[in-house]
């Protein structure tokens, strides 16, 4: 391990204690994560990793985000810092950590390298990032940690992201997006009606395969 990579837990708690999320280091400093309180009504207002959220996404997470074009360059930093204290390295991923959230350019140049240092695998097609995408979604949603209405606002944006692909259309999610503006408009489905269909959804897109997922940090 790199000698700076020690000093990691006492770099975070400078540059992000202000934050106002308590940083716990546990496994002898091999973890950090972020404590954070669940929405009590099942909301998820943020994505793990903001501002306001709970957790750090898995460089895993963060190579579907990539191929989907949705990483908040702001927060990638942060997170390097975080996968390096976990037991992640390599150059990439180092000089990652080292970076502030104001450079996007630098973020994005940085970024490919950092996940192949932490072994994580990149969907090799923007549908199959898709369905990876769904897949967490839907475990967040049947593990209580979002609302179906949160569900599919997100299965929007993806949808309309991949520019309203069939493949991505045909993901048990997917097929949600089709339903969206019947949810609230009157003589449209009631959200009992909706909820229970988001749960389907779920249940359906746990069930069918992944593409890949980050390796262990040795």
């Amino acid at each position: 391990m790199h000698d700076a990579v020690r000093g990691v837990p006492a770099l975070l708690g400078r540059r992000y204690g202000a934050c106002g999320q308590p940083l716990r280091v546990g496994d002898g400093g091999k973890s950090l994560r972020l404590d954070g309180a669940l929405p009590q009504d099942g909301w998820v207002d943020d994505e793990p990793g903001s501002a306001g959220g709970d957790d750090v996404p898995s460089p895993s997470v963060v190579a579907v985000w990539m191929v989907l074009g949705r990483v908040p360059s702001e927060l990638v930093p942060r997170w390097a810092a975080h996968w390096l204290a976990m037991g992640y390295d390599g150059p990439a991923l180092l000089e990652l950590a080292c970076l502030y959230g104001d450079d996007p350019h630098g973020v994005r140049d940085l970024l490919p390298g950092a996940l192949a240092d932490c072994g994580a695998s990149v969907p090799s097609r923007e549908a199959a990032a898709a369905a990876d995408e769904f897949r967490r979604l839907a475990v967040l949603h049947l593990t209580g940690r979002a609302a179906a209405r949160w569900v599919l606002e997100k299965v929007v944006e993806i949808v309309v992201g991949c520019e309203y692909s069939v493949a991505v259309l045909s993901e048990p999610l997917g097929r949600l997006y089709l339903l969206d503006d019947d949810w609230g408009v009157d003589g449209g489905s009631t959200d009992a009606q909706w909820i229970t269909a988001v749960r389907e959804a779920c249940l359906a897109q746990t069930r069918t395969a992944g593409t890949g997922s980050a390796s262990e940090p040795g």
